[in-house]
């Protein structure tokens, strides 16, 4: 009996690599997506805050603002909470965590204080780039004239991890970031 072997390829998703990650800032809030990180690449290397999934799809967030109060979530297609990390670049290069939401957590949403002058990458990983993978993003602002605001509700919980909880070394290799915790 023959055996018929089909080969496909399979593209990388929008926002597969930091360097294309997904451009957001204050004017495009609150922003809501669907994506996936079905066909996505291990983006290991450049996880600053450590993720259990290492697949993922990049995003990138600048406030035009002094300083912006805004919460992220990122829900799969079976309603669970994707595992996200946000950092930005420090002035050497290296990344910073800022906040992490890992799946062990099952969070509904991470929140931050955005600064002015620096731009955010958030990644949402999955621990294998499946199919089944789609998720939906969500970045909304607590900041109104420009004054956070905590009396916006959201559903569900919001973790918040302060980058003081952990400590990540952070050194370059020949042009790649090392990352340790």
């Amino acid at each position: 009996m023959p055996y018929v072997i089909s080969i496909e390829e399979i593209d990388p998703p929008l926002g597969d690599d930091i360097e294309a990650a997904i451009s957001l800032s204050t004017e495009d809030l609150p922003y809501v997506g669907d994506f996936t990180t079905y066909g996505a690449r291990s983006d290991s290397n450049l996880d600053a805050c450590a993720l259990v999934g290492t697949y993922g799809v990049w995003f990138k967030y600048q406030t035009t603002l002094q300083s912006e109060k805004v919460v992220l979530r990122a829900i799969d297609g079976f309603g669970q909470s994707m595992n996200v990390g946000v950092q930005y670049a420090s002035d050497g290069g290296n990344f910073n965590c800022v906040v992490y939401s890992p799946l062990i957590y099952y969070t509904e949403s991470v929140e931050w204080i955005v600064e002015s002058g620096k731009i955010y990458f958030i990644l949402v990983a999955s621990p294998s780039p499946e199919i089944s993978a789609t998720f939906q993003f969500s970045l909304q602002s607590r900041t109104f004239d420009g004054i956070p605001n905590d009396s916006i509700p959201t559903s569900g919980k919001v973790h918040v991890v302060s980058p003081t909880l952990f400590m990540i070394a952070s050194i370059s290799v020949i042009g790649h970031h090392v990352f340790s915790r």
